[in-house]
């Protein structure tokens, strides 16, 4: 699991300075041929990431940027890979 935030902070950047800061692995693997759950919590300025409804995060680390609002993208790095049931929920509506 990798934390980026283009145009400045791309994944050779932040390996390169910051090693293992901004990326970890996802502990139990999820099955390579299966879908997983992924939950993504932003409260800027901490961005937060759970997967397959564990309690504690895969990956937790401090925004990159000052932006609170816009786009928001996801990068699947792998061919053939898809998103299914994609939904975004407002903070205020989350608890």
């Amino acid at each position: 699991m990798l934390y980026i935030s283009h145009p400045t902070f791309t994944w050779q950047k932040l390996r390169s300075e910051h090693p293992g800061q901004y990326e970890k692995p996802v502990a139990p693997v999820p099955a390579p041929d299966g879908w997983f759950h992924v939950r993504i919590v932003l409260a800027a300025p901490k961005v937060s990431v759970f997967v397959n409804d564990t309690t504690e995060p895969s990956l937790v680390v401090e925004q990159l940027s000052d932006r609170r609002r816009g786009w928001l993208g996801l990068l699947l790095e792998v061919k053939g890979g898809d998103f299914a049931h994609l939904g975004i929920t407002p903070a205020s509506d989350a608890l």
